[in-house]
Parts: structure tokens; sequence; C-alpha cells
């Protein structure tokens, strides 16, 4: 993403208008290219990235980075407004929850996979008609590559 700043050891990204009216289609163009991975940050996050380097490599190599809290957004202004950068970069909260909801909206052919078995049986249940694909995440790792089998040939919009 072009518009992304560091951020306490970590980065994120301008969240642009667009994502808050319609994320469907601000996200085609990255969707485009295969599965991308959307981190909804929050303080929690940014505090187990700065001790494990694995988990800071994830999050920092995520095609999109949104500030999931205003506890996020306020840390990065005001970070920001000490420093000699003063960049002027717009940033607004977006909860993940809150994007999923658009996205699930403009898509017509959903896969969930991971939750527990209660919670797939009640997005069954709201989702009908649009889910495609529904796996608990509660599963033996040898399992794995039948239910990647069987998400892949579902031809999920999401």
């Amino acid at each position: 993403m072009q518009n992304r700043k560091s951020f306490l050891n970590l980065y994120i990204d301008q969240t642009p208008p667009d994502l808050f009216s319609d994320p469907s289609v601000y996200l085609c163009d990255l969707l485009t290219t295969g599965a991308v991975q959307v981190i909804s940050l929050n303080l929690e996050q940014v505090v187990l990235a700065q001790d494990d380097p694995q988990y800071r490599k994830i999050i920092s190599e995520a095609e999109l980075i949104i500030p999931d809290g205003v506890s996020i957004v306020w840390t990065y202004h005001f970070l920001d407004f000490f420093s000699a950068r003063g960049s002027n970069f717009p940033l607004k909260k977006l909860a993940g929850i809150d994007l999923a909801a658009k996205l699930i909206e403009s898509k017509q052919k959903i896969a969930i996979w991971g939750a527990k078995k209660e919670i797939i049986e009640l997005l069954e249940k709201k989702l009908q008609g649009k889910l495609v694909f529904a796996e608990h995440g509660y599963f033996n790792l040898d399992q794995k590559d039948e239910i990647l089998e069987r998400l892949i040939k579902s031809k999920p919009d999401l």
C-alpha cells in the first residue's frame, strides 16, 4: 500500500474514504492478486508485536493495516504531533467487525473458517443462501488439506 506510515515498529495505512463507504470496491484491486490479508490493528497487537519479531513480520506484511480502535488513532496522532515529521496523515478508526459486516453485505458467496461450532451454526442461519462454506476452527491438522480443498471448491467471493 502506498500510503503506509511507520507506527511503533509496525506500519499503519491511511484510511481511504471509500473503504468506509464501499470496502468491496476499494479491496477489489487488492483481491485481483489473490488472497488478501487485512489486519485490524489494536493496541494489544502493537504491544505483543514489540517483543515478537515473527508476529511483527506477519502484521507488517499484510496488504492492508487499518486502525481498529480510537486508541490506535489517538496514539498515532499524539506521536505524530510531537515528532518532527508532522505528516498530516489522515487516519480514522475502522473496526474490523464493521469492515467485515460491510464486506458480507456486498458479497454473495461467503466462506467462514474458524470459530466455535455454535458460532458457525448461528452464522449458517444468519447468512442463509450466502454461505457456501463453513468450518469451525476445531479440527485435527491431518484434516487441514481436505478442508482447504472444500474451501477452494466452494469458490467464495469472501
